[in-house]
């Protein structure tokens, strides 16, 4: 055999494999834990950097989202899929307008969070719902600057009273 025959059959048998467990964990009970775990794995495949802390609130909310989804009969594959599909189509998502469960309107962040996605879950899903549908695939990731101050601001500052000023003379 050459050399190439074999490295192709041992992709290929990797690749077996890979789907193998990736099947066996999508048919598994779902738990927050794993839930978490795939979010976060999806996080950094999709370059947001290291993904937020998870508190333990977040995860009580995950094993309520769990037991909603249980209920109304989705599968746990469903279950399982909708962590990659929040970040995968989070650009989307973002600019859509969301609600709270409390029915607050509600605005959400630059990157992925899992805390945003429990607090805002019906609408989020009904966006994941409709980018999936038509086939919405963006990949613009938007880069914002911070800057950070410290302690508490309550007056502008000498820059931003001119760009200001510079704003409202371009106006007149």
């Amino acid at each position: 055999m050459r050399l190439e025959d074999v490295m192709d059959r041992a992709n290929s048998r990797r690749e077996q494999g890979r789907e193998r467990r990736k099947n066996n964990f999508y048919n598994s009970p779902a738990h927050s834990d794993k839930l978490i775990r795939l979010f976060n794995s999806s996080f950094r495949e999709s370059e947001y950097g290291e993904p937020p802390p998870v508190t333990a609130k977040v995860k009580g909310m995950m094993s309520g989202f769990i037991k909603v989804c249980r209920s109304n009969g989705w599968s746990e594959r469903s279950i399982y899929e909708t962590m990659p599909m929040i970040v995968k189509h989070w650009d989307y998502i973002k600019k859509c307008e969301h609600h709270t469960l409390n029915g607050k309107k509600a605005a959400l962040g630059d990157r992925p969070s899992l805390l945003e996605f429990m607090i805002c879950r019906e609408t989020m899903l009904a966006a994941i719902t409709k980018a999936t549908s038509q086939k919405i695939v963006e990949d613009t990731k938007e880069i914002k600057t911070v800057k950070v101050t410290r302690g508490k601001r309550f007056t502008p500052t000498e820059e931003e009273m001119q760009e200001e000023y510079n704003r409202l003379m371009e106006d007149m």
